[in-house]
């Protein structure tokens, strides 16, 4: 069953990276602008500023923000890919290395993708920053599974003496 949920959430997130990346610039730029403004209306700076200040304001912000949901969604996507190789015997050795080089293909075949909707273009730095947070995503999740084992054998060594 772990195996059926975890494939089925890698799926969702490389269909919703598709769908995301399947989206005409303008659409893309609406979406980012709309998501920045969400964000800063939390601040109460935010909120007491005139409409001009707020879409100087925005724009400013909006690379940062993109930039930041590729990092964040391709970090889930390395995460998920990475539980995934531990869930099949034949790759539970090198998970580490199937789920880097399968983001990095993701990444690639991503902005590849981006080159054929139109207004947007496929990038290196792109597919940088993409494969960059897949890597996070890895590394967070090696390290989190280790605390985990630790934090096992700990408690397992407690209640023995």
């Amino acid at each position: 069953m772990k195996k059926k949920i975890l494939l089925v959430l890698l799926v969702a997130v490389m269909i919703l990276i598709f769908v995301l990346s399947a989206q005409p610039a303008t659409d893309s730029s609406r979406l980012s602008r709309g998501l920045t403004r969400k964000i800063l209306e939390w601040f109460a700076f935010f909120r007491n500023l005139d409409e001009a200040t707020k879409l100087k304001i925005i724009s400013g912000l909006q690379f940062v923000v993109r930039k930041s949901a590729h990092f964040s969604v391709y970090g889930l996507l390395g995460c998920l890919a990475l539980l995934n190789g531990g869930c099949y015997e034949k790759l539970k050795k090198h998970k580490l290395w199937y789920a880097s080089i399968f983001c990095l293909l993701y990444a690639l075949t991503d902005e590849f993708h981006q080159k054929f909707v139109p207004g947007r273009s496929g990038e290196l730095r792109d597919v940088f920053i993409d494969f960059s947070g897949s890597i996070f995503g890895i590394t967070v999740t090696i390290v989190i599974c280790y605390l985990k084992r630790r934090l096992k054998s700990t408690k397992k060594v407690r209640n023995m003496g």
